[in-house]
């Protein structure tokens, strides 16, 4: 059912998964939807970067009741994408959790509403790539695997929202939703749920 280079984003329950929602939103949104995003390495096991960046189980995933998870998969990747990224994911694992870069994150996120534009200071001062974050994990991957970069958005600066803007809304006919729990239901993928659902979901947020 799962590939590698699918994408798996994360809906936490918790209230740190709705305070980085809220951090982590695009202008005009009122929260995100996802707060963590992973990368399928083959068709059981994950790459994320959690308090270090380990590779884990997808059934966990699927299992866990403190979440909720959305696969989604890029149907231009041929079979070489799909190793390449897999390796690219695989050697990050080990690595150190960057909780800098969580703070550079919302401190971009509070100037940019100060000065009312997008600044990404912070996040300049956090650029080193020795300690990850989720969305740094999967965004330099398909940077440098396929040269892509998601929302328009550099690597560096890239945030969970970011991704699932880019493969649920900005570039859909380039990306296929393979997978979401029940509870998120209320996606219609096929209809184009983000001008829709999304906007009366968050009303119940």
């Amino acid at each position: 059912m799962f590939q590698a280079g699918d994408i798996v984003l994360f809906r936490g329950k918790s209230w740190l998964s709705r305070t980085i929602r809220f951090h982590t939103r695009e202008k005009g949104e009122r929260i995100s939807i996802f707060n963590h995003v992973g990368i399928m390495i083959d068709d059981h096991y994950l790459v994320e970067a959690l308090r270090k960046v380990e590779r884990t189980s997808i059934n966990d995933a699927i299992n866990d009741n403190t979440q909720l998870i959305a696969v989604f998969r890029n149907n231009h990747l041929d079979y070489s994408d799909k190793h390449q990224l897999s390796l690219y994911a695989q050697r990050q694992v080990g690595k150190k959790y960057g909780y800098l870069k969580i703070l550079g994150h919302a401190g971009d996120y509070w100037l940019s509403r100060i000065l009312r534009t997008e600044v990404t200071w912070m996040r300049k001062l956090f650029r080193n790539g020795r300690y990850p974050i989720c969305s740094w994990l999967v965004a330099y991957a398909y940077a440098r695997v396929c040269g892509k970069e998601f929302n328009e958005t550099h690597p560096s600066y890239c945030q969970p929202d970011d991704i699932a803007d880019e493969v649920m809304d900005y570039n859909r006919d380039e990306w296929e939703l393979v997978f979401a729990e029940k509870e998120l239901s209320w996606i219609n993928y096929e209809s184009g749920y983000f001008n829709d659902n999304r906007q009366r979901h968050q009303e119940t947020e």
